[in-house]
């Protein structure tokens, strides 16, 4: 086996990973390194590499530690806080060249692009941003007069070579602006377009080197078609001369997703990889679902993602919007099927305060019961509703609902066709981030529990699991996956995971893990023994679920034991109370020290003793003691863990279980995968860990 691995992919600036793109299995959603990726997000302002370090790190830190993994990033220079900076450099006599840098503004964008990166947060830039180009500003009504492009501000062009105005105070969304129609096929101003394409090769020679950006050329245009292709192409072959792909989009200024404007970006997916649709945001209610969901049929035959960076609604704001419009328009958006919600910067949205905070929790919460991208819009579920009252996905059989109340005490019929399903619902609040409680579902009626935003997440527990069986043994719900028949053989290879916390363990995430095996010929089995952590109660549990597949079914007797999380304190302590009855141990962010999760307050009950009973016998019962025979024997062993994991510490487990194999010389026989960047989360990583499932099929089948 190998040695510990630090996977410093996260940390390269070389582009060794592969760019964000349409996830191949679903190309409504984005994927890195073939990895789904739900892109959520928000922040307090659309150019965020302007500003100062001090204020960016902890805005970064904010949106990260909230769940958010993506922010706008427009190439702007307008003064608006008063830091901002201009790319071209002044020079003495007030002037710009425009062929001469302002090392300032690049190494600011430089610092963005790596602090982003590090922290796993994707970027969409907008290259040009129309509202730069404008007097119409009433904060600031010379800044068109003062830019550098502006013919009097610079050495470069006069006013006669380009057709630029002195003055642009019409709105820019009248698109008068000739700033706009410097490209070949337009008016062909070849003075100013010599500029305007070194500013966007300086860009790129920025932005080419990371794995995590998005391109959208322009912010809530009204350009004409030709204007936004050329940029396009230009980024696309800027990007194939660096071996890269890059997705680029054009954001539309209708309100309007029907308006003949959008089909310049809907009918072109040979130019546009991806879709924004932002300016939906100005709608609400059921004329907001539904204009996404007519972008959504639009594109069926070829599907793309759709991302909407910029959703509006804040109290008090111009538009006449309140905070709840925008908690509304992300979870619509976000049921419908959107790839990338960000939450706009104020006073147009509520940026990344405290709401969006818990709404991105809120989020994840959901996400953590089932990926986003295995829903699909569900309105046909949903009886005796009221307008804007709830809104419903779904996966592909039903298995799991989603439904969302926006504020006030709603209440709406299920449709659901077979007569007596159980289910169990997870009710989580929207306002403050945190799950509120989890019951059965009585009946088919589903009353939200109270007045503020609230989101359900319905599971069948006779469907929480791929096809097999459920039965009960010596007390406790056990299930079984099964191959298909043909696949099968005897001794039967198979897995023994852990936690089975039934209906909620195993989940939707593991669903493409479990997959795998399945197809491998290689069944999964497991025991629901509560919260054992590794007790002796757990340890039985365990040992009856073995004697009854290898004594009676003829399963083999050397199954892989494979823990996620808690899961990792079952199978490590079991296995080190029958050597020889396994082939490996596999793990997901597995927990091995007691002390480090959940604590030995908490532990003790599973123990039947008290904390300091349980505090003077750790030697003995701590699976990371116990894991010395483990390491003493090389049991081969493949774990996966984040380093920045809060949860189940990396260092106090899968390092510490590394350490020990180090200690007896047998370091070859474990491989342990740190991710840096990556907590107790979701990760598609996590679960879609080819080398994890490799490793398990390898054991579970006999391949020594």
């Amino acid at each position: 086996m190998r040695r510990l691995l630090a996977l410093l992919l996260v940390f390269c600036l070389a582009p060794t990973a592969l760019s964000i793109e349409p996830w191949q299995d679903n190309p409504w959603f984005w994927s890195q390194d073939g990895q789904p990726l739900m892109l959520l997000g928000g922040s307090d302002d659309d150019n965020l590499f302007q500003w100062p370090r001090e204020q960016l790190i902890p805005q970064l830190n904010r949106i990260r530690a909230a769940g958010g993994n993506v922010v706008r990033n427009t190439m702007s220079d307008r003064r608006d806080a008063g830091f901002e900076v201009y790319p071209f450099l002044k020079l003495e006599n007030g002037k710009y060249d425009l062929a001469q840098w302002n090392p300032e503004y690049w190494d600011r964008f430089e610092t963005f692009l790596v602090e982003t990166k590090k922290r796993d947060i994707f970027v969409q830039i907008e290259v040009w941003d129309r509202f730069d180009y404008t007097d119409n500003r009433d904060s600031d009504p010379k800044r068109w007069e003062s830019h550098p492009y502006n013919p009097p501000n610079n050495i470069n062009y006069t006013a006669a070579e380009t057709g630029l105005l002195n003055r642009y105070p019409e709105h820019p969304g009248q698109n008068k602006q000739a700033f706009f129609f410097s490209t070949p096929k337009q008016r062909n101003i070849v003075a100013l377009l010599k500029y305007q394409r070194a500013f966007v090769n300086k860009v790129l020679d920025h932005s080419l080197r990371y794995d995590h950006i998005l391109y959208c050329i322009d912010n809530e245009t009204r350009a004409e078609p030709e204007w936004a292709k050329y940029w396009a192409e230009l980024i696309r072959d800027r990007a194939s001369q660096a071996d890269k792909t890059v997705a680029i989009t054009e954001m539309w200024d209708d309100w309007d997703l029907t308006a003949p404007r959008h089909r310049q970006t809907f009918d072109h997916p040979e130019l546009y990889s991806f879709v924004d649709v932002s300016q939906n945001n100005h709608n609400s209610g059921q004329k907001h679902w539904d204009n996404f969901l007519f972008v959504r049929e639009l594109l069926s035959q070829r599907p793309r993602p759709i991302n909407t960076t910029k959703t509006y609604g804040a109290d008090g704001n111009k538009f006449g919007h309140q905070d709840q419009d925008a908690i509304e328009r992300f979870w619509r958006h976000l049921l419908a099927g959107a790839a990338s919600i960000r939450f706009h910067r104020p006073d147009s949205g509520i940026g990344i305060n405290d709401k969006a905070v818990a709404c991105l929790r809120a989020a994840r919460l959901v996400e953590s019961s089932v990926p986003f991208w295995e829903l699909q819009p569900a309105a046909e579920l949903l009886a005796d509703r009221d307008d804007n009252e709830a809104y419903a996905a779904a996966t592909e059989n039903y298995s799991t609902i989603v439904v969302y109340f926006p504020a006030g005490n709603g209440k709406v019929q299920l449709n659901l066709e077979e007569p007596n399903p159980s289910w169990q619902v997870r009710w989580i609040d929207i306002d403050t981030g945190k799950l509120l409680r989890q019951e059965p579902l009585q009946g088919r009626m589903l009353d939200s529990p109270g007045q503020g935003n609230l989101v359900a997440v319905l599971r069948r527990a006779d469907r929480s699991m791929l096809p097999g069986e459920s039965f009960e043994l010596q007390g406790h719900a056990a299930f079984l996956m099964l191959p298909n028949p043909e696949q099968r053989s005897v001794p039967q290879p198979w897995v023994l995971y852990a936690p089975t916390l039934l209906p909620n363990y195993p989940d939707e995430h593991e669903r493409w893990m479990h997959e795998q095996f399945l197809k491998a010929g290689i069944a999964v089995a497991g025991i629901d023994v509560g919260e054992a952590y590794g007790s002796p109660a757990g340890n039985h549990g365990l040992s009856a679920l073995y004697a009854y597949l290898v004594d009676q079914r003829r399963f083999s007797p050397r199954p892989c034991l494979l823990g996620r999380s808690r899961g990792g304190l079952w199978v490590s302590s079991w296995a080190a109370e029958h050597p020889g009855q396994f082939s490996g141990l596999a793990g997901i962010y597995p927990v091995f020290d007691l002390r480090s999760y959940p604590g030995l307050t908490k532990a003790s009950a599973s123990f039947q003793m008290d904390e300091a009973s349980l505090q003077a016998e750790l030697d003995h019962w701590n699976p990371i003691a116990k894991a010395t025979a483990l390491a003493r024997a090389g049991v081969p062993a493949f774990l996966v863990h984040g380093v920045d994991d809060q949860v189940v510490p990396f260092t106090e487990n899968s390092r510490a279980l590394d350490a020990l194999y180090h200690s007896f010389d047998n370091a070859s026989h474990i491989t342990v995968e740190a991710v840096p960047g990556q907590g107790h989360n979701y990760w598609p990583g996590f679960f879609r860990n080819q080398r994890l499932v490799e490793f398990v099929i390898e054991r579970a089948s006999g391949k020594e």
